[in-house]
């Protein structure tokens, strides 16, 4: 995976519905220098979660509602979604080894 899919508002509800493995919705900000860490890192992981875990991105300023929807406060936050509804969530950036960790317990539940 190299880059991560974009939802929005109108695309979010369809996509959480028909999954069938748990979500990593990744909101973030254009202007977030942390989020674009975060992201990258993101990138990185996934390929090792495949068939485990689906990332997506979620641009906060241009779906605020989703983001309040999700109890967003600050970015970057991460959002586990299992089953079609919230089941733990991560707020900052972490070191890689952190990130991989945090994965590999989301991926487990």
């Amino acid at each position: 995976m190299t880059v991560m899919e974009q939802l929005d508002e109108k695309t979010i509800a369809g996509v959480l519905a028909k999954a069938a493995l748990p979500i990593v919705l990744d909101f973030w900000g254009p202007s977030c220098a942390p989020c674009i860490v975060l992201s990258k890192l993101l990138v990185e992981l996934a390929p090792e979660f495949s068939g485990k875990l689906l990332f997506y991105k979620v641009n906060a300023d241009e779906a605020p509602d989703t983001a309040a929807d999700y109890g967003v406060r600050g970015l970057p936050t991460m959002v586990l979604i299992k089953k079609g509804q919230p089941a733990a969530t991560q707020v900052g950036t972490l070191n890689v080894t952190k990130l991989r960790a945090l994965l590999t317990d989301w991926a487990g539940r």
